[in-house]
């Protein structure tokens, strides 16, 4: 009632969805399996921690398309940092992405995908 009186319609808001969350986590050098995205806009949390006896130590991504190798869609490298996020603009459809590592003990990433 108080709401129609301010002029506001009723009609509950819905919270927003939660995004599809996708968790990937090595130590080397690796590609991982093919996902899918439903969305044009998503992110790629990442962090790492680097092995302790290492003065430098490199960690870097880059996102491809499924069956391609070349013609990447986005990539990232760790300049200091051991944590961030990389926000990723591609057609919804099928990806994989390749880390590269060096003097890294564990690597972690959690792919974001809002749900429409």
């Amino acid at each position: 009632m108080l709401l129609s009186l301010l002029g506001c319609d009723s009609t509950a808001i819905s919270p927003p969805e939660t995004p599809a969350s996708i968790t990937i986590t090595g130590s080397d050098n690796e590609k991982s399996s093919t996902f899918t995205t439903t969305t044009a806009e998503w992110t790629i949390n990442w962090s790492y921690i680097p092995e302790r006896w290492a003065k430098y130590y490199f960690f870097a991504l880059t996102v491809f398309p499924d069956n391609e190798s070349s013609a990447y869609i986005e990539t990232m490298v760790s300049k200091g940092k051991t944590s961030g996020t990389v926000s990723v603009s591609a057609e919804p459809g099928d990806y994989y992405i390749k880390v590269y590592t060096a003097s890294v003990e564990s690597w972690a990433l959690e792919v974001l995908i809002p749900q429409r």
